[in-house]
């Protein structure tokens, strides 16, 4: 039987009927939103694989914990200005809480897309797998102390929640609980295509070419998560214990809610076949036939601001894409400032350079 979501407040102003692309109804049940992200908000991201599938089931061996430690480590420096405070990477999906404090804000599409990018570059062949690896992905503000708190705990409980693990720091594969308690980076590799790449085709015009080992292009890398906005002033001692109390906290809920039943366990998990599928659970703040736009309170001032911003920025996003089709010579002057513009967006780092200049 499946676990019952736990109750949240209504997030999201209720649809209106309407045809989806009436720009005075644009928050219509099937309407498609324009993406709209903004500098110094937390973001929960959720992400699921084809068909949930378990593509990105751990390995025994926890390549699959290093290759995205590594990963993870390359989205920082290409990525100065985004905050990442938690990542698990489950079988058939993934959870980021993460913002942006600096530069273009847009960039947080650009880093998630980064990081699930290089997993499916790196990680389909040990799963044989070819075609895309990811679905799309939802992207929840959390506005508050309160919601970045909540949605904290609901990625901590991940793998125990759903009774895979009696604890998150068991999970085989790539879960920041581990190091978020014991306040240690998480250890991993870049695999370094570049210079691969350079070092087999000099072989390949040689006489005699001598064979080159991917292992020699394993750069090591570390990653340390950042503080979660919402307990920024607790020091490093404080913070670890404060996760330790979550955790246990989490333990002690899943063991209440079994009523002494057996978790899965790593071994399972990690022989469990990749073409089996798993539907994902819909997070708490989830209403049907509703967007995932903010888990808070919109009653509260700084919610409903939050909220006005993003359905004037719909508005104007649906004008303008009017305007850009029926016109002779499109003009993307039209579009917001802050939307990604159909076909002609450039490249995040170079937009940050730009606008810095």
């Amino acid at each position: 039987m499946p676990r019952k979501q736990p109750e949240c407040p209504r997030t999201v102003p209720a649809p209106t009927r309407g045809a989806a692309g009436n720009v005075d109804a644009p928050h219509t049940a099937r309407a498609r939103h324009a993406r709209y992200v903004e500098r110094n908000v937390t973001y929960h991201v959720i992400s699921r694989t084809r068909g949930n599938l378990f593509l990105m089931r751990p390995d025994a061996r926890g390549r699959l914990k290093q290759i995205t430690a590594g990963i993870l480590s390359q989205a920082r420096r290409n990525f100065p200005g985004i905050r990442n405070f938690a990542t698990v990477v489950l079988s058939n999906h993934l959870h980021i809480l993460l913002r942006c404090v600096d530069g273009d804000p847009r960039a947080i599409a650009d880093y998630v897309g980064f990081i699930k990018r290089e997993l499916a570059l790196r990680w389909k062949n040990e799963v044989h797998w070819n075609g895309s690896m990811w679905g799309g992905y939802q992207c929840t503000a959390l506005l508050t102390p309160e919601a970045e708190e909540r949605a904290f705990d609901y990625v901590l409980a991940q793998g125990v929640k759903e009774n895979l693990v009696e604890d998150p720091r068991e999970w085989p594969g790539f879960h920041c609980a581990q190091a978020l308690t014991q306040g240690t980076a998480v250890k991993g590799f870049w695999f370094n295509g570049t210079t691969y790449g350079k070092a087999f085709h000099a072989e390949r015009v040689k006489a005699h070419p001598r064979p080159v080992r991917r292992a020699d292009h394993e750069e090591p890398r570390e990653f340390n998560f950042d503080k979660l906005p919402a307990l920024a002033t607790l020091d490093s001692r404080s913070y670890r214990q404060d996760v330790i109390r979550r955790i246990e906290r989490i333990r002690n809920d899943a063991r209440r809610e079994r009523g002494g039943g057996r978790v899965l366990g790593t071994q399972a998990i990690i022989r469990a076949r990749t073409r089996d599928a798993c539907t994902v659970p819909l997070p708490p703040w989830y209403e049907e036939r509703r967007r995932l736009i903010v888990w808070d309170d919109r009653r509260q001032d700084s919610v409903r601001a939050y909220l006005d911003r993003y359905w004037d920025h719909q508005r104007k996003y649906r004008e303008a894409s009017r305007e850009w089709r029926e016109a002779d010579a499109p003009d993307v002057r039209a579009f917001p400032q802050t939307a990604f513009v159909p076909g002609l967006r450039p490249d995040a780092n170079k937009r940050a350079t730009r606008q810095a200049a």
